[in-house]
């Protein structure tokens, strides 16, 4: 999706500019075709290029928006940490600065950016980062009173797989269902699948949420702490379901030791509480 909205940008930007419509048309070219091949470090010097030679601001803030999308994806730190000052100080639109401290962890800093980003033309295209960074900064409240607006206005497939969340976070497990087993989502994102496992294993349907979890594992999330959790909760489901074995083989399988301190204590896990394997993984965690 946030590649998409780049794109939109660039082709609105060649097509108001007649006088370089034939250079930015071909640049716009190169720069999606590297987003799109995954060489975002080409990227970020191909937008830092642009801005060097921008004749205009408005030049030097496509460019700038092109760099900034390149690092992002890149987990370039110190590209995103200059890019963010150049933003500030060449006055880009909000969604960019948003965007480079959320990358960067900065979420307080984030729902500023993106509170104004949201209320300007096309401001719906921020609403779900503006939702991110409030539950990253634990604003749960905050957060859910977006989704719900949000929800009403423009019910896009990512809105309402914060809507779930939300639901979750609510302890309200039926709506949640209602809305996962609705057609509502017809192609959920990981973080999507993800969410419906959870959904699904604290209604009790384990065999479903084992299903949603290898889905999600199927689509290529790469983060660790992402990973440890669908496995985690696959570990609950396969325990609830009677499968020791393939329980402690997910346990077995975690990259970090975080979720082992809970384990002893997961009602999901209590089957496994007396077992000499499970307890010899906890042993096994770091104090």
């Amino acid at each position: 999706a946030l590649f998409l909205a780049y794109a939109v940008r660039v082709g609105v930007f060649i097509y108001n500019d007649g006088q370089d419509r034939r250079r930015f048309a071909d640049l716009g070219d190169r720069a999606a075709s590297l987003a799109q091949s995954g060489d975002y470090e080409s990227l970020v010097e191909l937008g830092r290029s642009i801005m060097d030679a921008a004749a205009t601001d408005r030049h030097a803030l496509w460019g700038l928006e092109w760099a900034a999308y390149g690092a992002i994806q890149s987990g370039n730190r110190d590209q995103m940490r200059r890019l963010l000052d150049e933003a500030v100080r060449r006055g880009a639109e909000p969604h960019i600065p948003a965007q480079l401290h959320a990358a960067l962890g900065e979420y307080a800093s984030a729902v500023g950016y993106w509170e104004v980003a949201v209320v300007e033309p096309g401001g719906e295209a921020s609403v779900p980062g503006l939702i991110y960074s409030l539950a990253a900064v634990g604003d749960t409240e905050r957060a859910q009173r977006v989704i719900e607006r949000a929800y009403e206005s423009h019910p896009t497939s990512d809105i309402i797989e914060w809507q779930v969340w939300s639901h979750l976070e609510s302890d309200d497990v039926d709506s949640a269902m209602a809305l996962v087993e609705s057609d509502r989502i017809p192609e959920p994102s990981p973080w999507g699948l993800s969410l419906c496992q959870v959904a699904a294993m604290r209604a009790g349907r384990h065999e479903a949420s084992l299903e949603f979890a290898a889905q999600a594992l199927a689509s290529g999330i790469d983060n660790a702490a992402t990973l440890d959790t669908i496995r985690y909760n696959r570990a609950c489901s396969h325990t609830q379901l009677g499968n020791d074995t393939a329980a402690l083989a997910e346990l077995r399988s975690l990259a970090g030791p975080g979720l082992l301190f809970h384990a002893t204590k997961d009602p999901d896990l209590a089957p496994l509480h007396s077992n000499d394997e499970f307890l010899a993984i906890i042993d096994d965690v770091p104090q």
